[in-house]
């Protein structure tokens, strides 16, 4: 997110990673948290990184569908990521073009005005 907006993205970003380890089981249950914390938990990448974490480490459950839920939310993060950085790079090239073009017939347009006076002798 600090990619797309900034400054903004940061404080945005750091409220996330805030919300995310209280909601997701992090450090309490999510029985023990708020309401909100319990409707926001499903939503959280980090509460499927710290169930797999638990079931690998003590609990030996499977930890397939956890996984599958952490790569398949990196997999559009990463392609959303190449898709600004490519939409970011054509915009930059459009923008180089315009002024390019623009400074161009702007050029051409005093070359031709200052042609024009020469002929009529003001110059």
């Amino acid at each position: 997110m600090r990619i797309i907006l900034g400054g903004f993205g940061t404080w945005l970003t750091t409220i996330i990673l805030v919300l995310q380890i209280s909601a997701s089981s992090g450090l309490y249950p999510v029985e023990l948290t708020s309401g909100f914390a319990r409707a926001i938990s499903p939503y959280l990448p980090m509460t499927y990184l710290i169930d797999a974490l638990r079931h690998a480490i003590s609990l030996g459950g499977g930890i397939t569908t956890d996984m599958i839920i952490i790569l398949i939310t990196t997999f559009f993060m990463n392609i959303f990521i190449i898709f600004k950085f490519h939409r970011d790079k054509w915009l930059k090239l459009a923008v180089v073009n315009l002024i390019g073009s623009t400074l161009i017939n702007l050029s051409y347009y005093v070359t031709m005005q200052m042609k024009h006076y020469r002929l009529l002798g003001n110059f």
